[in-house]
């Protein structure tokens, strides 16, 4: 008999998609997650109108990562939603911390709830947060860059699979397979 993995594997999805969101996870772990994800390898665009897209922009980026901002909410009690959940999850901040309501830090308190089992949480973080931010960030990219918008799709699909039941879908790709980035059982 084989043996279910301790970490679900669209834990690990949720994993890779906070490095890509985060913008203090080192380059060798960013570019890992990046391919994880089978993510477009234009080098331009990753390293450069990404992070100008995402994390810096001027005088503040297209899309904001910072979820109180992009949904146009009042940043205590977004975080204080997030601080929560963390404390229910016994997710402890690293050494690098970014706000509590960081898209990066969604994504690993998503992981961390997939972890637990716990879908409600899950659901909660999607139906409140991340689906709203990726109809925010699908608004702000749609007469930009195909390939930015993409990402924020391909992330949309993971954020509604996990919507429905906590976790998430197998989505089929055009050819009718099953796409494995946003399958719930690898």
């Amino acid at each position: 008999m084989i043996e279910a993995s301790a970490t679900p594997f669209d834990a690990l999805v949720a994993i890779a998609w906070s490095r890509v969101w985060s913008s203090v996870v080192p380059p060798p772990l960013f570019a890992a997650a990046w391919q994880a994800l089978d993510l477009p390898e234009d080098q331009t665009l990753r390293e450069t109108q990404f992070f100008s897209t995402f994390h810096t922009g001027f005088p503040s980026p297209q899309v904001p990562l910072l979820l109180h901002v992009a949904l146009n909410r009042p940043g205590d009690s977004v975080r204080m939603d997030f601080l929560r959940a963390m404390s229910h999850l016994n997710v402890k901040a690293g050494d690098h911390m970014l706000p509590p309501d960081h898209l990066a830090v969604a994504c690993e308190i998503m992981a961390s709830a997939l972890t637990a089992d716990e879908p409600v949480i899950v659901q909660a973080i999607c139906e409140r947060y991340l689906a709203p931010w990726c109809d925010a960030s699908i608004d702000r990219l749609a007469a930009g860059n195909r390939d930015l918008l993409e990402i924020v799709l391909d992330f949309q699909a993971f954020v509604l699979g996990l919507a429905e039941t906590g976790t998430p879908a197998a989505l089929s790709s055009e050819d009718g397979a099953v796409d494995p980035r946003h399958s719930a059982h690898q």
